[in-house]
């Protein structure tokens, strides 16, 4: 019963996105602002589910009691952890990753707008999959998960941040020179 809780949450949510985004979002014209009313509209979705799941007891032990295995004797995944993706999966659509025939620069440019959307929402995801685990397997109300996230902020060494920037430059860089370089020996 608990799984069929879980998988009727996923489609509930999966089916309600899919819907926003035939019926209002393919409209827009500029993909930026539809990029960002995707994703607005998608965390939404999540954090609405999430509160239903902590006022509603039934959703709220299905997700608690049901792990998800992905190979036979490997490790159970909480669903939480993996509807906190879905957000950025929802991203990749939206971005236009899938679109044929383009050319290398193009490419490029899809190729960074994908590892932006990754990076935020590789951020986002964490900040709301330590609320929300929290929630559900402990019990914390959202007002003490918001002195949580205060309190921890004070803690961060920001000393850290220039080099991590660094980082993501070099990372941008390797990643355009090896795109490049693939172009031109696919090309031959």
């Amino acid at each position: 019963m608990n799984r069929l809780i879980v998988y009727g949450s996923f489609a509930v949510v999966i089916l309600l996105l899919y819907a926003i985004k035939k019926l209002f979002l393919d409209k827009i014209k500029n993909q930026v602002l539809r990029y960002i009313l995707a994703m607005a509209v998608s965390y939404a979705v999540l954090i609405v589910f999430v509160i239903i799941g902590i006022e509603n007891e039934v959703i709220g032990l299905a997700f608690q009691k049901t792990l998800f295995y992905f190979r036979s004797g490997g490790v159970g995944i909480p669903p939480i952890m993996i509807m906190v993706v879905v957000p950025a999966l929802y991203s990749i659509f939206f971005i236009g990753y899938f679109k044929k025939d383009l050319s290398p620069e193009e490419r490029w440019k899809v190729s960074k707008r994908v590892m932006l959307s990754v990076f935020v929402n590789g951020i986002l995801s964490f900040v709301l999959l330590m609320l929300f685990y929290r929630s559900y397997y402990f019990g914390y109300s959202l007002s003490k998960q918001w002195s949580l996230i205060k309190a921890s902020c004070e803690y961060i060494d920001w000393r850290f941040l220039p080099p991590f920037v660094g980082l993501m430059a070099l990372f941008v860089y390797i990643m355009k020179r090896e795109h490049f370089k693939q172009y031109k020996k696919d090309k031959k």
